[in-house]
């Protein structure tokens, strides 16, 4: 690089001196739009020091723009990491549906829907958990109602479910509550300081799984309440007289099917929750190594059949980055800056309709980027994930075998192929999951919910209404 660096000031003196209307200096860019070098001159002449650092800064934009290159080497040439600038607290960016609770030690945002009750319920409840109207559920517990829990994949949050909530609260054939959370570091919950194993591990399955868990059981005890004690949780006599074990119906898309099967593994057992049904939309499950189908050679179930040998050691090398003290830090800002110029730019959010995703869509998913420590959870969560581990990657198989499960892809889904998602349900089939179910959405991408939520519904909500 010091060679390089040595031509190119070379070369940049030659081009002055052979110039005679040349200014004395020239400084070296790359336009990012069209990929050229572009010569910016000046009548000041800068110091040796300062025409160093402009030459370098040169080539690390050269770098940096032939992209997987740039996204692993240019992180070390960018210096130590600067301060994050123009960020606002979390809570600021909420919208005014929403909610925070306190759990697992972090401030966890969520949102939930909450269907009406008799002459009420007319298609239209925004009533969310935390300011329920005496009306609708007028203090007592409703031991009928289940709850509907959505983990969104990578780079989501609850917005991914904005449409399934409403769906899920206002249809009339069942009596159920749509919630879904920002697992971090997505979205405008707290992301745990990295250092702290404990707090560290909520970025892993395993964390989602319990704050999950503690969700449930706030909003559980907010809803037991309402009325008495201002919604903070029910007291002591108020558990002890209503100890009905709660049904709740998983939802997980992507990243978030493995946290959705681990919460349900590890609701197994428990005293106040029964698992009613689990879905998985596009899940990012990688079978291979779990046993069964999984093993088998020409098995599509795992997601690293779909990665070539350069995907792959991209993948490794980025791992490795992850490791390194301040590069890290380089390298997790400047892929998820890039993630928010290119949806701003592009507005490709959208992959099947890439250019035309709408704007709303593109501020829901940049948004948290605008909170303050937006990059501070990244790195352990990639410390945290791991594609091949058992513990990211939760078994099905290995819930009970009367558990309802329905697996929903996209034909046309280039994140997570199809094959992964029938491969799923070949494997509960083969370990005796009578009622597991494949849907494949002819025409749709990787995020059905989203893009397409009249045939997405078509296909969840009659799955609820046969199960709850």
């Amino acid at each position: 690089m010091a060679n390089n660096a040595t031509t190119t000031r070379r070369r940049l003196h030659a081009n002055n001196k052979r110039n005679k209307h040349a200014t004395p200096w020239a400084s070296a860019r790359v336009d990012r739009d069209s990929r050229r070098v572009v010569i910016a001159r000046s009548s000041n002449a800068p110091t040796p020091d300062e025409s160093r650092s402009d030459l370098w800064s040169a080539l690390t934009d050269a770098v940096s723009n032939q992209r997987w290159v740039g996204e692993v080497l240019a992180p070390w040439m960018e210096g130590p990491p600067r301060p994050v600038v123009d960020t606002v607290p979390r809570r600021a960016l909420a919208d005014l549906d929403a909610h925070f609770a306190d759990v697992e030690g972090i401030d966890v945002h969520y949102k939930a829907r909450f269907p009406l009750r008799g002459d009420a319920r007319d298609g239209t409840s925004t009533v969310t958990a935390g300011t329920m109207a005496e009306t609708q559920w007028a203090g007592e517990r409703d031991n009928d109602l289940v709850y509907v829990v959505c983990f969104h994949g990578f780079n989501g949050s609850e917005f991914s479910f904005r449409h399934l909530l409403p769906a899920i609260a206002d249809d009339e054939h069942f009596n159920a509550a749509g919630v879904a959370f920002d697992r971090p570091p997505f979205g405008l919950t707290e992301r745990p300081r990295p250092g702290n194993e404990e707090a560290e591990s909520l970025y892993s399955v395993p964390g989602s799984s319990r704050i999950a868990q503690g969700l449930l059981r706030h909003i559980d005890g907010s809803h037991a309440d309402t009325g008495r004690s201002g919604g903070q949780g029910p007291t002591t006599a108020d558990a002890s007289a209503h100890h009905t074990r709660r049904r709740v119906v998983l939802v997980g898309h992507s990243a978030g099917a493995p946290c959705a099967v681990r919460t349900a593994l590890d609701l197994a057992d428990s005293p106040d929750f029964d698992v009613a049904g689990v879905v998985l939309v596009a899940p990012a499950l990688n079978l291979a190594g779990s046993g069964g189908a999984g093993d088998d050679p020409k098995n599509t179930s795992a997601l690293p059949s779909k990665l070539d040998a350069g995907q792959l050691l991209r993948f490794a090398y980025a791992r490795a980055l992850l490791a390194v003290p301040g590069v890290n830090a380089n390298f997790v800002r400047r892929s998820l800056n890039e993630r928010r110029e290119r949806a701003w730019r592009d507005r490709d959010i959208y992959s099947e309709s890439a250019g035309q995703t709408p704007m709303d869509v593109v501020l829901g998913y940049t948004k948290p980027l605008a909170a303050d420590g937006w990059d501070t959870g990244a790195l352990p969560y990639f410390r945290n994930t791991d594609f091949t581990s058992a513990e990211s990657n939760p078994d099905p198989a290995q819930l009970p075998a009367r558990t309802p499960i329905l697996v929903v892809h996209g034909s046309e889904d280039g994140t997570v192929a199809p094959s992964v998602g029938r491969g799923v349900v070949e494997r509960l089939r083969a370990n005796g999951f009578d009622d597991a179910t494949y849907e494949e959405l002819s025409g749709i991408g990787h995020l059905p919910m989203e893009t397409h939520p009249t045939p997405f519904h078509a296909v969840v909500l009659p799955f609820l209404r046969r199960i709850l």
